[in-house]
């Protein structure tokens, strides 16, 4: 800071009439700052940090973004997960798995064999062509044993009264309009040439034996089945009904049946419940062939178990009304 006694005014002025200023001899001039001298540092650098040190991967240019045009998500084919959360609709679409049906190989003679879908035993369609209605009271029985006749040994009966011709002239029956006991349609079954045996059984026997292709028929309650309102009403335990099982399907809980006494009874379905109901009302009586259908299990096994048409009985057959003619 300059100080102001150290201007000395002029005792006069010159010709030009301006005034002048001298300064005085001692003003003192700011010093200049001195030099300090920089440190002598020496750095020792290890070589092995150079190895440490990994190059950069190049940055690709990025493109100028128009801030009045913004990216849409859409144009970017692979969105991050947080992009995928702040637009759902805009994520790609997972293709479903296509499910390949199981395939087994015979390893008797290499080719596939048919795989039973899961949870349906027995094969309905197959029984489609062997029914016929019964027609009057009491053939359900022997009607029943001409299904089994007709779907083993290729039949072809449409008659109800074939069957029963021959019950009476076995000596099974006297009045047909009194139906036939089990045990005797057993007999009637044996005698055209499919051997069968009379029992009782389960539900979880009668899937094993309509998955291996083997003839059911059952004695049940008529009423439960055909959902009788007078039955319903007061439930008397009593089975006075045949009919063949011809399928039953645990995915959608139904029995399929060759029912001989309803006019619909191609291919009637009751729920499972209901069927067992009717079927428990007769002690889960049954007449089961001992051999599988070669057309209801067509493998090595049902030539093992000497199936009808595997083993001579093709040749077999049995008499009609008349007595004189054969039905092949």
């Amino acid at each position: 800071m300059i100080d102001p006694d150290d201007f000395q005014l002029p005792s006069t002025s010159d010709s030009t009439g301006d005034i002048s200023f001298e300064f005085a001899d001692d003003v003192i001039a700011p010093e200049e700052p001195a030099d300090i001298p920089a440190p002598d540092i020496d750095v020792d650098i290890d070589d092995s940090f150079e190895d440490t040190v990994e190059p950069l991967d190049p940055v690709d240019p990025v493109d100028p973004v128009d801030p009045m045009d913004p990216v849409d998500p859409a144009d970017d084919p692979e969105l991050l997960p947080e992009e995928e959360a702040e637009h759902p609709e805009l994520a790609p679409e997972e293709e479903p798995e296509l499910e390949e049906d199981p395939v087994v190989i015979d390893p008797a003679t290499g080719e596939d064999e048919v795989v039973v879908e899961d949870g349906v035993h027995g094969d309905s369609h197959e029984w489609t062509a062997d029914w016929f209605f019964q027609g009057e009271w009491g053939y359900c029985g022997p009607t029943s044993v001409a299904f089994i006749v007709n779907e083993f040994m290729d039949a072809g009966i449409t008659d109800p009264e074939t069957m029963v011709d021959r019950a009476i002239e076995l000596g099974l029956v006297d009045d047909i309009s009194q139906g036939m006991y089990m045990v005797d349609l057993n007999t009637l079954l044996n005698d055209a040439g499919v051997p069968a045996e009379y029992g009782q059984g389960s539900m979880d026997e009668l899937n094993e034996l309509l998955d291996d292709g083997y003839g059911v028929i059952v004695a049940v309650d008529s009423g439960e089945i055909w959902g009788d309102p007078a039955d319903a009403a007061g439930e008397d335990n009593m089975s006075d009904h045949a009919l063949v099982v011809t399928e039953i399907d645990t995915n959608t809980g139904m029995v399929t049946l060759a029912d001989p006494g309803h006019p619909d009874g191609n291919g009637l379905q009751v729920s499972i419940e209901d069927f067992e109901d009717a079927w428990q009302d007769s002690s889960y009586e049954w007449i089961t062939t001992t051999a599988p259908d070669q057309d209801l299990a067509p493998t090595e096994d049902a030539v093992a178990a000497g199936a009808p048409g595997t083993t001579g009985w093709e040749k077999l057959a049995f008499l009609n009304l008349t007595g004189d003619e054969r039905i092949n």
